[in-house]
C-alpha cells in the first residue's frame, strides 16, 4: 500500500483553486480522501509533496502531514494484524 498527496486539477468549476487530496493505492487501485485544503496549482510542489508560496504554508504542511501520518499508521497496523488483505482500497478509505 502507498499513500501520497495529489492536487486534484480535473475539476470543471470556475474556481482557480484546486482540492488537495490524499491518495491510497493498493493493488494498482486508488482511492482519494479530500483534505479540506484548497490551493492554486502554483502553491503545490509535486516533487516535494508540500505546500509552497502560501501565507500559511508551515501550519498547512504540518496539518496535512499529521493527517498522512495518522492514516499511514492505521494502514500499517492493519497490515501487521492481517486485516488489510480483507479490504479493497475504497473500503480502507472509508474506515
Amino acid at each position: 500500500m502507498d499513500t501520497r498527496f495529489y492536487l486534484y486539477c480535473r475539476q470543471d468549476n470556475k474556481s482557480p483553486k484546486k482540492a488537495l487530496t490524499l491518495c491510497i493505492t493498493k493493488d494498482r487501485r486508488t482511492a482519494y480522501i479530500q483534505l479540506d485544503v484548497q490551493l492554486f496549482p502554483e502553491q503545490w510542489d509535486k516533487t516535494k509533496q508540500m505546500i509552497v508560496n502560501h501565507d500559511y504554508e508551515k501550519p498547512l504542511n504540518s496539518r496535512i502531514y499529521a493527517m498522512k501520518m495518522a492514516i499511514d499508521n492505521e494502514l500499517y497496523q492493519m497490515e501487521v494484524n492481517g486485516e488489510a488483505e480483507r479490504y479493497d482500497v475504497r473500503t480502507l478509505r472509508d474506515i
